[in-house]
């Protein structure tokens, strides 16, 4: 066997090594997101703060960095880069405050239940706006590794520096969602289904113990 065929199997071996990483990274992301989704609609505030950690924490990771030298290694081993043009990299959702659909203000004689409405459709609101970034995150961790793989470099460095700027809107949007719930749950715990009521509960406990 040539210098050459060494040379081409190594560098296969790397790519294949880096293939696998990337798809278990892949892979834990796509379970987080379906787990978020589980997790907003019930609620479940302390989870839905401990799955945007987490996958915080792997999009900034040294994985983020693997996508970069798998372009690099794709590349070596004389992949067609194409063009960059070819496909169009996911843009990271925002969400301001002054997006939020205004909370109709409770006055003598207003329908109850449309006060009760207007909270819940904010917070439909920023919840959907979580699970888009989680899907958000999907889209751009298989646009960056097709690009890389196909040794796209510019296209992959542009869905690598996008996938970064997540974790900042991920907390931005935790934010919003949790003062939707405390308004529900200042509203009347129930309207939290059983997290208010374990939350009221434990409320009372400690007043009790005052």
């Amino acid at each position: 066997m040539s210098e050459d065929d060494d040379y081409d199997e190594e560098l296969a071996e790397q790519i294949d090594a880096l293939r696998g990483d990337l798809s278990s990274v892949y892979g834990q992301i796509v379970e987080m997101s379906s787990e978020i989704d589980d997790y907003l609609a019930e609620y479940r505030y302390d989870a839905v703060e401990q799955t945007i950690e987490s996958i915080s924490a792997l999009i900034t990771s040294t994985a983020v960095e693997d996508l970069a030298e798998l372009g690099r290694l794709c590349l070596g081993a004389d992949s067609d880069p194409g063009s960059d043009e070819t496909v169009v990299v996911a843009q990271v959702p925002r969400l301001a405050a002054g997006d939020l659909p205004v909370v109709i203000e409770p006055e003598e004689g207003d329908d109850y239940d449309e006060v009760v409405s207007s909270l819940r459709e904010r917070e439909d609101r920023c919840a959907d706006h979580v699970r888009r970034l989680f899907d958000c995150a999907e889209q751009l961790w298989e646009q960056a590794t097709a690009a890389a793989e196909a040794g796209r470099l510019g296209q992959a460095d542009e869905a690598v520096s996008r996938l970064r700027e997540l974790p900042a809107e991920l907390t931005s949007a935790y934010s919003l969602w949790e003062l939707s719930l405390v308004a529900l749950y200042n509203d009347d715990p129930g309207n939290l289904g059983y997290v208010g009521d374990m939350v009221a509960t434990f409320e009372s406990r400690l007043v009790g113990h005052r």
